[in-house]
């Protein structure tokens, strides 16, 4: 059978957020090693799962030039996730956008069809992770709402909550996603020394497994 993702791959961008200032890390988390890559390709890797069109927004895009993508620098910097969606939804030229952290090395194609499945009849699609905290940066967010999220961020309304108030969402519930392989480590993202030193073990543990 063939999914929704399948049919819809073609409208669809992905935009890797690598906008964090990374002051706990002391250190770009995109570019941080695990294994024989390093964070952001790995999640580069599950993105070209869906599409083909896949861009990466930072304010160091000389750190991602390597990646050979196109990079572009937040629009409105230091306004958190939804300055970065922002600017993702205003460079794209698909219909949906799906944003992705680039320090969320465990996310997989299998989570991101499952987001893509879930599209219809909405404008955001965004998880929850197991303790029902929703991931912005790991959703799909249709181009058109891009009037709205400039609205909140007009009015001073950067959490991506007051975009959820102005928009129709589908927030799936991490019952629904559980299921899939790894999803205990989906949403494990690295904000310290201690988040990187974590993604190093289940790395190592996914490796051997």
């Amino acid at each position: 059978m063939t999914s929704a993702a399948d049919k819809l791959t073609d409208s669809v961008a992905a935009f890797i957020q690598c906008g964090g200032e990374s002051r706990r890390l002391g250190r770009d988390k995109g570019s941080l090693p695990l294994g024989d890559t390093t964070c952001i390709e790995r999640v580069i890797a599950s993105a070209r799962q869906v599409t083909q069109d896949i861009a990466v927004i930072t304010n160091t895009p000389h750190a991602y030039r390597y990646l050979q993508l196109p990079v572009y620098r937040d629009i409105r910097p230091g306004l958190g996730p939804l300055g970065g969606i922002y600017t993702a939804l205003h460079y794209s030229t698909s219909t949906w956008v799906l944003t992705l952290a680039c320090d969320m090395p465990f996310v997989s194609s299998p989570l991101l069809t499952a987001l893509l499945d879930r599209r219809a009849d909405v404008n955001v699609v965004v998880p929850t992770d197991r303790e029902g905290s929703l991931q912005p940066l790991c959703a799909l967010y249709r181009r058109a709402i891009r009037p709205a999220v400039e609205e909140c961020l007009d009015s001073g309304k950067r959490s991506v909550r007051d975009l959820l108030d102005r928009v129709t969402c589908r927030v799936v519930p991490f019952s629904e996603i559980e299921e899939l392989p790894g999803s205990e480590f989906f949403f494990v993202d690295i904000d310290t020394p201690e988040d990187y030193e974590r993604a190093q073990r289940i790395f190592e543990m996914l490796k051997r497994a």
